[in-house]
């Protein structure tokens, strides 16, 4: 980074022109499917941020194709192309763009974002600059990212939220200073909520007499899908998986599959973007992530009650209703198995239970209401 920037920063971060600010503006990596890019559109339909939707990798329209939803967002939905490198013209491109809408506050969801969104907001005057960390695993995972957290906590000086006490705590370890609002990734019990079972498997050609465990996520490595699909080969036969999401692993997982002779027994149904038409589906449903902070997916899981087996990563613990769900050290094959088995033999599965903690620990009027204050205060 230059120094030039940087003195540019530092000036623009105490100096604001024109008139009143109003709204808020939101940035994240890549606008793409996932949990932090939903609660980023829920944001947006609450009203709590809706002034812009900044994506620093690839264009809009290459965005929406991807994810149709976004089409919904689209007036608001901007797409900056990050090249390689510390890319200075797409910091100005983002500083320009924020001089346009002057929002009165620029909400920053991850790690990239932190950096360029927080320096683009310093340069273009805006004085709420507020960085949510979802996860935290990724400091140890790219070291680099404690040396950009500690840059722009001397630089963009931004308001810090956490979604969990622990990852508040593990950003403590380098940033002893830092001062975090916890705010839960809540969710909407009112679209999230029970349905029809047999319906909601006849639409997905499953047999209503099979047990079935489902997940969702992209099919990358750290969600540990296939950690999933070696402990459905130590279940009975009556058990199916499915796998709702896209990625990379596609092919690979349907290999693995195929070699455990459990073609028939694993469903990979690619994206979802009505995940609550899908969850009624399932009698319990899987997280075998590697690494996760607190998914917003247990939650709605929950919602429509769904007991949980779920990896003992990130925060995960807190994000599941101690009474029902069962936990499993990560990439533990076996572990995952017994989990799944001592939940499919529940009688009866405890749905209410899973319902009311969701309902009682993330209310998402309460999220809203929180946010609204960070970004108003």
């Amino acid at each position: 980074m230059s120094d030039h920037i940087l003195q540019e920063t530092t000036l623009a971060s105490v100096t604001t022109r024109g008139g009143a600010r109003s709204g808020a503006v939101q940035v994240v990596q890549r606008m793409g499917q996932g949990g932090i890019e939903t609660l980023a559109l829920d944001l947006v339909a609450s009203g709590v941020a809706d002034k812009g939707l900044f994506s620093l990798q690839s264009d809009a329209g290459e965005l929406i194709a991807a994810w149709p939803k976004l089409t919904a967002v689209a007036p608001i939905l901007d797409g900056f192309n990050q090249g390689t490198g510390f890319d200075t013209q797409m910091l100005r491109r983002l500083a320009g763009r924020l001089r346009t809408l002057r929002p009165r506050a620029v909400l920053l969801h991850h790690i990239g974002p932190l950096l360029y969104g927080g320096l683009a907001a310093r340069l273009a005057g805006v004085a709420r600059v507020i960085h949510v960390e979802h996860d935290a695993w990724h400091y140890t995972r790219e070291p680099k990212n404690v040396t950009i957290a500690k840059v722009a906590d001397r630089i963009v000086r931004p308001r810090r939220v956490a979604v969990s006490n622990d990852i508040a705590h593990a950003v403590h370890a380098f940033l002893p200073r830092a001062s975090f609002t916890v705010i839960p990734p809540a969710i909407d019990t009112a679209r999230f909520r029970p349905g029809d079972m047999g319906l909601a498997r006849a639409a997905l050609g499953l047999s209503g007499q099979a047990r079935v465990v489902g997940t969702a996520g992209r099919l990358v490595d750290v969600k540990g899908h296939a950690v999933l699909i070696s402990a459905l080969s130590q279940l009975p036969g009556d058990v199916h998986v499915v796998i709702a999401g896209e990625g990379p692993l596609a092919e690979p997982l349907a290999r693995q599959a195929a070699e455990l002779g459990l073609t028939d027994q694993v469903h990979m149904i690619g994206r979802i973007d009505q995940l609550e038409n899908v969850l009624p589906a399932f009698n319990v449903f899987a997280l075998p992530s590697l690494n996760e902070g607190l998914p917003r997916v247990l939650l709605e899981a929950q919602a429509c009650g769904l007991s949980v087996a779920a990896s003992r990563v990130g925060s995960i613990k807190d994000a599941v209703n101690p009474a029902t769900a069962q936990l499993f050290a990560a990439g533990d094959g076996e572990g995952c198995a017994q989990a799944l088995r001592a939940i499919l033999d529940q009688a009866p599965l405890q749905g209410a239970s899973n319902r009311a903690f969701v309902e009682t620990h993330f209310s998402w009027s309460n999220a809203v209401a929180a946010y609204r204050r960070l970004i108003e205060m």
